[in-house]
Protein backbone atom coordinates (compact mmCIF):
# COMPACT_ATOMS: atom_id res chain seq x y z
CA UNK A 1 0.00 0.00 0.00
CA UNK A 2 0.72 3.40 -0.58
CA UNK A 3 2.83 5.37 2.55
CA UNK A 4 0.37 8.36 2.08
CA UNK A 5 -2.69 6.22 2.71
CA UNK A 6 -1.02 4.56 5.61
CA UNK A 7 -1.00 7.70 8.17
CA UNK A 8 -3.97 7.45 11.07
CA UNK A 9 -4.89 11.00 12.44
CA UNK A 10 -5.42 9.97 15.40
CA UNK A 11 -6.84 12.39 17.97
CA UNK A 12 -4.34 13.15 20.55
CA UNK A 13 -7.65 12.94 23.39
CA UNK A 14 -7.82 8.89 21.93
CA UNK A 15 -4.27 8.09 21.88
CA UNK A 16 -4.47 6.15 25.81
CA UNK A 17 -6.84 3.71 25.98
CA UNK A 18 -7.18 2.15 29.38
CA UNK A 19 -9.68 -0.81 29.14
CA UNK A 20 -12.12 -0.73 31.88
CA UNK A 21 -14.46 -3.52 30.39
CA UNK A 22 -13.00 -6.48 28.46
CA UNK A 23 -9.30 -6.96 26.97
CA UNK A 24 -7.69 -5.89 23.74
CA UNK A 25 -4.83 -8.20 22.07
CA UNK A 26 -2.60 -6.74 20.06
CA UNK A 27 -4.11 -7.47 17.08
CA UNK A 28 -7.27 -6.49 17.75
CA UNK A 29 -5.50 -2.89 19.01
CA UNK A 30 -3.82 -2.78 15.16
CA UNK A 31 -6.76 -3.67 13.52
CA UNK A 32 -9.16 -1.38 15.38
CA UNK A 33 -6.58 1.26 14.46
CA UNK A 34 -6.38 0.36 10.39
CA UNK A 35 -10.54 0.35 10.73
CA UNK A 36 -9.88 4.33 11.94
CA UNK A 37 -8.00 5.28 9.19
CA UNK A 38 -10.52 3.89 6.82
CA UNK A 39 -13.36 5.66 8.31
CA UNK A 40 -11.09 8.39 7.96
CA UNK A 41 -10.55 8.32 4.45
CA UNK A 42 -14.17 7.34 3.53
CA UNK A 43 -15.36 10.12 5.44
CA UNK A 44 -13.20 12.27 3.04
CA UNK A 45 -14.89 10.60 0.11
CA UNK A 46 -17.98 11.54 1.34
CA UNK A 47 -16.74 15.20 2.17
CA UNK A 48 -15.24 15.38 -1.26
CA UNK A 49 -18.68 14.20 -2.88
CA UNK A 50 -21.00 16.58 -1.02
CA UNK A 51 -22.72 13.38 0.72
CA UNK A 52 -23.50 13.69 4.07
CA UNK A 53 -23.10 10.56 6.46
CA UNK A 54 -26.66 9.53 8.14
CA UNK A 55 -27.04 8.02 11.83
CA UNK A 56 -27.59 4.46 10.02
CA UNK A 57 -24.11 4.65 8.16
CA UNK A 58 -21.69 1.88 8.37
CA UNK A 59 -18.46 2.50 7.17
CA UNK A 60 -16.76 -1.03 5.23
CA UNK A 61 -13.66 -2.38 3.97
CA UNK A 62 -12.68 -5.76 2.86
CA UNK A 63 -11.45 -7.85 5.55
CA UNK A 64 -8.15 -8.51 3.68
CA UNK A 65 -7.41 -4.85 3.51
CA UNK A 66 -7.74 -4.71 7.31
CA UNK A 67 -5.53 -7.49 7.92
CA UNK A 68 -2.66 -7.53 5.38
CA UNK A 69 -0.88 -5.27 7.18
CA UNK A 70 -1.04 -6.73 10.61
CA UNK A 71 0.11 -10.19 11.17
CA UNK A 72 -2.81 -11.64 11.52
CA UNK A 73 -1.84 -15.63 11.55
CA UNK A 74 -4.23 -18.94 11.17
CA UNK A 75 -5.95 -20.26 8.41
CA UNK A 76 -9.15 -19.10 8.76
CA UNK A 77 -8.77 -15.02 8.60
CA UNK A 78 -12.94 -14.80 9.12
CA UNK A 79 -13.26 -16.79 12.32
CA UNK A 80 -10.27 -14.68 14.07
CA UNK A 81 -11.81 -11.41 12.57
CA UNK A 82 -14.74 -12.10 14.23
CA UNK A 83 -13.00 -12.71 17.47
CA UNK A 84 -11.28 -9.34 16.93
CA UNK A 85 -14.32 -7.20 16.62
CA UNK A 86 -15.92 -9.25 19.52
CA UNK A 87 -13.17 -8.04 21.66
CA UNK A 88 -13.71 -4.46 20.52
CA UNK A 89 -17.54 -4.65 21.03
CA UNK A 90 -17.13 -5.66 24.54
CA UNK A 91 -14.69 -3.39 25.62
CA UNK A 92 -15.25 0.00 27.18
CA UNK A 93 -12.31 2.54 27.81
CA UNK A 94 -11.27 5.73 29.00
CA UNK A 95 -9.90 7.55 26.56
CA UNK A 96 -6.92 10.10 27.43
CA UNK A 97 -4.34 12.39 25.79
CA UNK A 98 -1.11 11.68 27.05
CA UNK A 99 -0.94 14.94 28.79
CA UNK A 100 -0.48 14.50 32.66
CA UNK A 101 -2.60 18.05 33.30
CA UNK A 102 -5.20 17.05 30.78
CA UNK A 103 -7.12 13.82 32.63
CA UNK A 104 -9.89 11.51 31.48
CA UNK A 105 -11.50 13.18 27.91
CA UNK A 106 -14.48 10.31 27.71
CA UNK A 107 -15.31 7.60 30.37
CA UNK A 108 -15.77 4.48 29.66
CA UNK A 109 -16.77 4.57 26.10
CA UNK A 110 -17.07 1.36 23.47
CA UNK A 111 -14.69 1.09 20.57
CA UNK A 112 -17.32 0.28 18.41
CA UNK A 113 -20.91 0.92 18.31
CA UNK A 114 -21.79 -1.69 15.79
CA UNK A 115 -19.86 -4.69 13.65
CA UNK A 116 -20.53 -7.25 11.08
CA UNK A 117 -19.03 -9.27 8.66
CA UNK A 118 -20.61 -10.11 5.34
CA UNK A 119 -20.01 -11.76 2.35
CA UNK A 120 -20.65 -10.16 -0.99
CA UNK A 121 -19.68 -11.53 -4.51
CA UNK A 122 -17.12 -13.88 -2.97
CA UNK A 123 -15.24 -10.97 -1.00
CA UNK A 124 -15.05 -11.17 2.72
CA UNK A 125 -16.44 -7.23 3.96
CA UNK A 126 -16.80 -5.86 7.51
CA UNK A 127 -18.80 -3.04 8.32
CA UNK A 128 -18.69 -0.96 11.28
CA UNK A 129 -19.76 2.11 13.24
CA UNK A 130 -18.19 4.25 15.89
CA UNK A 131 -20.03 6.04 18.84
CA UNK A 132 -20.77 9.55 17.90
CA UNK A 133 -18.37 11.18 20.19
CA UNK A 134 -15.41 9.29 18.53
CA UNK A 135 -16.97 9.98 14.78
CA UNK A 136 -17.03 13.21 15.30
CA UNK A 137 -13.52 13.35 17.05
CA UNK A 138 -11.81 11.13 14.20
CA UNK A 139 -13.98 12.88 11.35
CA UNK A 140 -10.99 15.83 11.34
CA UNK A 141 -9.30 15.90 14.22
CA UNK A 142 -8.41 19.49 15.38
CA UNK A 143 -5.20 17.87 17.44
CA UNK A 144 -3.85 14.74 16.47
CA UNK A 145 -1.07 12.43 16.03
CA UNK A 146 0.04 11.01 13.03
CA UNK A 147 0.43 7.04 13.90
CA UNK A 148 2.63 5.60 11.22
CA UNK A 149 0.22 2.12 10.43
CA UNK A 150 3.46 0.25 8.75
CA UNK A 151 5.85 0.98 11.66
CA UNK A 152 2.80 -0.22 13.76
CA UNK A 153 2.16 -3.09 12.04
CA UNK A 154 5.78 -4.56 12.75
CA UNK A 155 4.98 -4.47 16.54
CA UNK A 156 3.79 -7.82 17.76
CA UNK A 157 3.53 -6.70 22.05
CA UNK A 158 0.81 -5.09 23.35
CA UNK A 159 3.06 -3.04 25.45
CA UNK A 160 5.29 -2.01 23.01
CA UNK A 161 2.26 -0.68 20.47
CA UNK A 162 0.24 1.11 23.08
CA UNK A 163 3.74 2.83 23.93
CA UNK A 164 4.92 3.28 20.49
CA UNK A 165 1.09 5.37 19.91
CA UNK A 166 1.95 7.73 22.83
CA UNK A 167 5.76 8.08 22.38
CA UNK A 168 5.22 9.15 18.32
CA UNK A 169 3.02 11.88 20.14
CA UNK A 170 6.71 13.44 21.08
CA UNK A 171 8.63 12.60 18.19
CA UNK A 172 8.86 15.45 16.81
CA UNK A 173 8.88 17.87 20.53
CA UNK A 174 11.73 19.79 20.70
CA UNK A 175 12.52 18.51 24.27
CA UNK A 176 12.48 14.72 23.15
CA UNK A 177 10.73 13.43 25.73
CA UNK A 178 7.07 12.11 27.38
CA UNK A 179 5.12 13.88 29.98
CA UNK A 180 6.10 12.94 33.33
CA UNK A 181 3.30 11.04 35.17
CA UNK A 182 2.59 8.48 38.03
CA UNK A 183 3.62 4.84 37.42
CA UNK A 184 0.20 4.00 38.24
CA UNK A 185 -0.78 5.67 34.73
CA UNK A 186 1.85 4.37 32.88
CA UNK A 187 0.38 0.52 34.26
CA UNK A 188 -3.16 1.35 33.22
CA UNK A 189 -2.01 2.95 29.82
CA UNK A 190 0.49 -0.20 28.91
CA UNK A 191 -1.56 -2.54 30.36
CA UNK A 192 -4.24 -3.91 27.76
CA UNK A 193 -7.34 -5.46 30.86
CA UNK A 194 -8.46 -3.30 33.53
CA UNK A 195 -7.02 -4.17 36.84
CA UNK A 196 -8.96 -6.96 39.77
CA UNK A 197 -11.00 -6.12 42.49
CA UNK A 198 -10.17 -7.73 45.34
CA UNK A 199 -13.39 -9.65 46.55
CA UNK A 200 -12.60 -9.50 50.29
CA UNK A 201 -11.93 -5.42 50.08
CA UNK A 202 -13.50 -4.35 46.85
CA UNK A 203 -10.25 -2.29 46.54
CA UNK A 204 -8.79 -2.50 43.16
CA UNK A 205 -5.52 -4.69 42.46
CA UNK A 206 -3.51 -3.15 39.84
CA UNK A 207 0.08 -4.35 38.57
CA UNK A 208 2.67 -2.96 40.32
CA UNK A 209 5.11 -0.77 38.19
CA UNK A 210 8.83 -2.89 38.77
CA UNK A 211 6.53 -6.31 37.85
CA UNK A 212 5.33 -4.03 34.26
CA UNK A 213 8.84 -2.66 33.80
CA UNK A 214 10.41 -5.99 34.26
CA UNK A 215 7.99 -7.97 32.33
CA UNK A 216 7.16 -6.04 29.46
CA UNK A 217 8.67 -2.51 29.14
CA UNK A 218 12.00 -3.44 28.42
CA UNK A 219 10.82 -5.99 26.08
CA UNK A 220 8.70 -3.12 24.69
CA UNK A 221 11.29 -0.92 24.35
CA UNK A 222 13.81 -3.27 22.85
CA UNK A 223 11.02 -3.93 20.13
CA UNK A 224 10.20 -0.14 19.12
CA UNK A 225 13.93 0.33 18.75
CA UNK A 226 14.45 -2.43 17.03
CA UNK A 227 11.65 -2.78 14.11
CA UNK A 228 10.32 0.92 14.13
CA UNK A 229 11.31 4.03 12.97
CA UNK A 230 11.57 5.56 16.84
CA UNK A 231 14.51 5.52 19.55
CA UNK A 232 12.97 4.97 23.18
CA UNK A 233 14.51 5.10 26.80
CA UNK A 234 12.69 4.77 29.98
CA UNK A 235 13.72 7.57 32.84
CA UNK A 236 12.31 6.89 36.35
CA UNK A 237 12.28 9.76 38.52
CA UNK A 238 12.66 8.52 42.39
CA UNK A 239 12.11 9.95 45.20
CA UNK A 240 14.94 7.93 47.59
CA UNK A 241 14.25 4.57 45.98
CA UNK A 242 10.49 4.95 45.39
CA UNK A 243 9.48 5.50 41.75
CA UNK A 244 7.51 8.84 42.00
CA UNK A 245 7.30 9.62 37.94
CA UNK A 246 8.01 8.32 34.78
CA UNK A 247 8.65 9.55 31.17
CA UNK A 248 10.47 8.44 28.30
CA UNK A 249 12.58 10.20 26.05
CA UNK A 250 11.49 9.93 22.04
CA UNK A 251 14.00 10.41 18.80
CA UNK A 252 13.40 9.44 15.36
CA UNK A 253 15.59 7.43 13.60
CA UNK A 254 18.25 8.84 10.94
CA UNK A 255 17.06 8.47 7.68
CA UNK A 256 20.00 6.42 6.27
CA UNK A 257 19.12 3.84 9.14
CA UNK A 258 15.60 4.21 6.97
CA UNK A 259 16.34 4.29 3.65
CA UNK A 260 18.24 1.77 2.43
CA UNK A 261 19.62 3.09 -1.57
CA UNK A 262 17.72 -0.42 -2.43
CA UNK A 263 14.08 0.15 -2.80
CA UNK A 264 11.99 -2.18 -1.40
CA UNK A 265 8.45 -2.45 -2.39
CA UNK A 266 5.79 -2.01 0.62
CA UNK A 267 4.11 -5.35 0.36
CA UNK A 268 7.66 -7.07 0.52
CA UNK A 269 8.56 -5.01 3.17
CA UNK A 270 5.46 -5.75 5.09
CA UNK A 271 5.79 -9.00 4.75
CA UNK A 272 8.86 -9.36 5.76
CA UNK A 273 8.05 -7.39 9.04
CA UNK A 274 5.44 -9.73 9.96
CA UNK A 275 7.89 -12.95 10.02
CA UNK A 276 10.90 -10.62 11.64
CA UNK A 277 12.84 -10.21 8.73
CA UNK A 278 14.85 -7.28 8.79
CA UNK A 279 14.89 -5.42 5.77
CA UNK A 280 18.56 -4.86 5.87
CA UNK A 281 18.73 -8.64 5.16
CA UNK A 282 16.40 -8.27 2.33
CA UNK A 283 18.31 -5.27 0.60
CA UNK A 284 21.69 -6.99 1.15
CA UNK A 285 19.82 -10.03 -1.19
CA UNK A 286 18.43 -7.85 -4.03
CA UNK A 287 22.47 -6.71 -3.92
CA UNK A 288 23.26 -9.87 -4.46
CA UNK A 289 21.12 -10.51 -7.97
CA UNK A 290 18.29 -11.66 -6.16
CA UNK A 291 14.92 -10.10 -7.28
CA UNK A 292 11.77 -9.35 -5.26
CA UNK A 293 9.79 -11.53 -6.58
CA UNK A 294 12.04 -14.48 -5.59
CA UNK A 295 12.45 -13.00 -2.30
CA UNK A 296 8.37 -12.90 -1.99
CA UNK A 297 8.25 -16.43 -3.10
CA UNK A 298 10.81 -16.88 -0.58
CA UNK A 299 8.43 -15.31 2.25
CA UNK A 300 5.41 -17.22 1.39
CA UNK A 301 7.13 -20.83 1.80
CA UNK A 302 9.01 -19.38 5.03
CA UNK A 303 5.18 -17.88 6.10
CA UNK A 304 4.10 -21.45 5.21
CA UNK A 305 6.49 -23.37 7.17
CA UNK A 306 6.40 -21.31 10.40
CA UNK A 307 2.70 -22.17 10.38
CA UNK A 308 3.71 -25.77 11.28
CA UNK A 309 4.67 -26.01 15.46
CA UNK A 310 4.81 -29.78 15.02
CA UNK A 311 8.00 -29.19 13.03
CA UNK A 312 11.78 -28.46 14.17
CA UNK A 313 12.12 -24.95 15.02
CA UNK A 314 13.68 -22.46 12.72
CA UNK A 315 17.10 -21.16 14.30
CA UNK A 316 17.44 -18.67 11.86
CA UNK A 317 14.83 -16.99 9.51
CA UNK A 318 16.82 -15.71 6.77
CA UNK A 319 19.10 -18.69 6.54
CA UNK A 320 16.10 -20.70 6.08
CA UNK A 321 14.64 -17.80 3.57
CA UNK A 322 18.10 -18.60 1.52
CA UNK A 323 17.71 -22.18 1.28
CA UNK A 324 13.92 -21.70 -0.12
CA UNK A 325 15.29 -19.16 -2.58
CA UNK A 326 18.10 -21.29 -3.07
CA UNK A 327 15.45 -24.04 -4.27
CA UNK A 328 13.87 -21.44 -6.61
CA UNK A 329 17.35 -20.98 -8.08
CA UNK A 330 17.76 -17.84 -6.61
CA UNK A 331 21.32 -18.56 -5.75
CA UNK A 332 24.25 -18.81 -7.59
CA UNK A 333 26.59 -18.73 -4.69
CA UNK A 334 27.00 -21.46 -1.81
CA UNK A 335 23.20 -21.47 -1.27
CA UNK A 336 23.31 -23.12 -5.27
CA UNK A 337 26.24 -25.33 -4.10
CA UNK A 338 23.93 -26.28 -1.23
CA UNK A 339 21.35 -27.40 -3.24
CA UNK A 340 23.37 -29.37 -5.76
CA UNK A 341 24.65 -31.31 -2.73
CA UNK A 342 21.19 -32.07 -1.15
CA UNK A 343 20.14 -33.52 -4.68
CA UNK A 344 23.17 -35.39 -4.51
CA UNK A 345 22.89 -36.44 -0.99
CA UNK A 346 18.77 -37.66 -1.71
CA UNK A 347 19.87 -39.71 -4.59
CA UNK A 348 21.52 -42.46 -1.52
CA UNK A 349 19.44 -44.83 -0.18
CA UNK A 350 16.31 -42.68 1.78
CA UNK A 351 16.16 -45.31 4.72
CA UNK A 352 19.59 -45.26 5.20
CA UNK A 353 19.94 -41.65 5.73
CA UNK A 354 16.22 -41.64 7.44
CA UNK A 355 17.99 -44.50 10.27
CA UNK A 356 21.03 -42.04 10.85
CA UNK A 357 18.71 -38.88 11.76
CA UNK A 358 16.40 -41.16 13.34
CA UNK A 359 19.49 -42.35 15.80
CA UNK A 360 21.14 -38.97 15.97
CA UNK A 361 17.73 -37.62 17.39
CA UNK A 362 17.60 -40.00 19.41
CA UNK A 363 20.86 -39.91 21.15
CA UNK A 364 20.17 -36.04 21.69
CA UNK A 365 17.05 -36.97 23.49
CA UNK A 366 18.60 -39.29 25.53
CA UNK A 367 21.62 -35.99 26.24
CA UNK A 368 18.92 -33.79 26.50
CA UNK A 369 17.01 -35.94 29.44
CA UNK A 370 20.28 -35.40 31.31
CA UNK A 371 20.13 -32.68 32.00
CA UNK A 372 18.66 -31.16 35.31
CA UNK A 373 14.81 -29.44 35.09
CA UNK A 374 16.31 -26.19 35.70
CA UNK A 375 18.46 -26.80 32.51
CA UNK A 376 15.99 -28.67 30.35
CA UNK A 377 13.54 -24.68 31.52
CA UNK A 378 16.08 -22.74 29.28
CA UNK A 379 15.45 -24.27 26.36
CA UNK A 380 11.93 -24.42 26.92
CA UNK A 381 11.58 -20.55 27.11
CA UNK A 382 14.03 -20.43 24.37
CA UNK A 383 10.91 -22.39 22.40
CA UNK A 384 7.96 -20.58 23.95
CA UNK A 385 9.92 -17.19 22.89
CA UNK A 386 10.29 -18.34 19.44
CA UNK A 387 6.52 -19.58 19.59
CA UNK A 388 5.23 -16.22 20.50
CA UNK A 389 7.44 -14.36 17.79
CA UNK A 390 5.66 -15.90 15.32
CA UNK A 391 1.98 -16.17 16.49
CA UNK A 392 2.03 -20.00 17.27
CA UNK A 393 2.29 -20.06 20.97
CA UNK A 394 -1.22 -21.47 21.83
CA UNK A 395 -2.38 -21.12 25.22
CA UNK A 396 -2.31 -25.36 25.67
CA UNK A 397 1.30 -24.61 24.67
CA UNK A 398 2.45 -21.90 27.45
CA UNK A 399 0.53 -24.12 29.78
CA UNK A 400 2.90 -27.04 29.08
CA UNK A 401 5.75 -24.93 29.27
CA UNK A 402 4.66 -23.96 32.73
CA UNK A 403 4.08 -27.00 33.68
CA UNK A 404 7.65 -28.55 32.28
CA UNK A 405 5.14 -31.00 30.50
CA UNK A 406 8.09 -32.02 27.77
CA UNK A 407 8.17 -35.68 27.52
CA UNK A 408 7.05 -36.03 24.24
CA UNK A 409 5.10 -34.02 20.95
CA UNK A 410 6.38 -30.84 18.90
CA UNK A 411 7.40 -28.93 22.74
CA UNK A 412 10.13 -31.78 23.17
CA UNK A 413 10.87 -31.83 19.40
CA UNK A 414 11.99 -28.84 19.08
CA UNK A 415 13.41 -28.62 22.51
CA UNK A 416 15.89 -30.72 21.87
CA UNK A 417 16.58 -29.38 18.37
CA UNK A 418 17.33 -26.03 20.25
CA UNK A 419 19.68 -27.98 22.28
CA UNK A 420 21.11 -29.31 19.47
CA UNK A 421 22.06 -26.52 17.84
CA UNK A 422 23.97 -24.99 20.39
CA UNK A 423 25.95 -27.86 21.73
CA UNK A 424 26.88 -29.11 18.44
CA UNK A 425 25.55 -26.18 15.79
CA UNK A 426 23.06 -25.58 13.16
CA UNK A 427 24.59 -28.67 11.05
CA UNK A 428 23.84 -31.00 13.75
CA UNK A 429 21.36 -33.14 11.57
CA UNK A 430 23.56 -33.58 8.87
CA UNK A 431 25.69 -36.43 8.06
CA UNK A 432 29.33 -36.73 8.59
CA UNK A 433 29.49 -37.76 5.08
CA UNK A 434 27.17 -35.09 3.52
CA UNK A 435 28.99 -31.97 5.22
CA UNK A 436 32.48 -33.35 3.91
CA UNK A 437 30.63 -33.04 0.42
CA UNK A 438 29.61 -29.89 1.11
CA UNK A 439 32.83 -28.33 1.94
CA UNK A 440 34.81 -30.13 -0.97
CA UNK A 441 32.33 -28.64 -3.25
CA UNK A 442 32.42 -25.39 -1.91
CA UNK A 443 36.31 -25.82 -2.15
CA UNK A 444 35.96 -26.54 -6.18
CA UNK A 445 33.89 -23.40 -6.48
CA UNK A 446 36.63 -21.07 -4.25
Amino acid sequence: MDNKIQTLRKPNSALVMVPKIGRLTPVSRKMYNVMLHRTQRQIGEFVKEGRVIDAKHLFSAPLSELTESISVTGSDTRTLAKQYLREMRRTEVDWEAPDASTGVIWRSMGLLSEADIEIKDGVTWVHWALPPTLLSAVSDPERYTPLDLSQMAKLRNYTAIALYEICSRYKNNPTGVTSKNSPDWWVDALTNAPPSIDLSTGNVKRREWRKLKSESIGKAIEEINEKTDLVVELHEIKEGKAVKEVQFSVQKKRVEQLAPQVTIGADLAEHAARLDVQISDLVKLIKSGVSEGEIKVGLTKLETRLAHPELALVENKLAYLKALIAESGGFIRRETVEVRVAETVGKRDEKSAGSWLAKRTEDLKFEFFKLTKKEQQKYADLVLENFRNTGLATPQFIRKVAAGDWSAGPLLHNMTSAFAVEKYGPDWNVEPEDAMLLDATLAEQS
